[in-house]
């Protein structure tokens, strides 16, 4: 994300603000750095797709991620409405989003797409032993 503000422009990036000069801004720095979220985040996604002997497992840590996922969209706006808040003491905020605010949101659908698909996969299993 990309603000303006006071003449000057900042951008938002996983590892904090950063100021018109590309130097982070330690005012606005976050006590928990948005890349270990979305690093546990890719980690269990990650673990969920060599689960795929254990299904019933694969499936529970996946509904487990939908926690972890919220949480970033939730970090998200709270992160952008403290920012602007911060910013505003500077004078009008302008804020210009990119596609990577947007990829929580994919994620989190691509996720329910593929408990959908386990889903599938586990009744057609169930399904074949019985024909045995």
């Amino acid at each position: 994300m990309a603000y303006s503000a006071g003449g000057g422009g900042y951008v938002f990036r996983t590892a904090g603000l950063l100021g018109p000069a590309g130097e982070p801004v330690e005012e606005a720095a976050f006590r928990l750095p948005f890349q270990w979220v979305l690093t546990a985040l890719a980690a269990v996604l990650l673990v969920t797709i060599f689960l795929y002997g254990d299904r019933k497992r694969q499936l529970r840590v996946l509904r487990g991620s939908y926690l972890l996922t919220l949480l970033v969209i939730a970090f998200l706006f709270i992160t952008d409405r403290s920012l602007r808040g911060w910013l505003g003491t500077m004078g009008p905020v302008e804020a210009h989003f990119g596609i990577a605010f947007f990829l929580p949101f994919a994620t989190l659908l691509l996720t329910f797409l593929a408990e959908r698909a386990i889903r599938r996969d586990e009744e057609l299993v169930r399904s074949a032993d019985r024909l045995r």
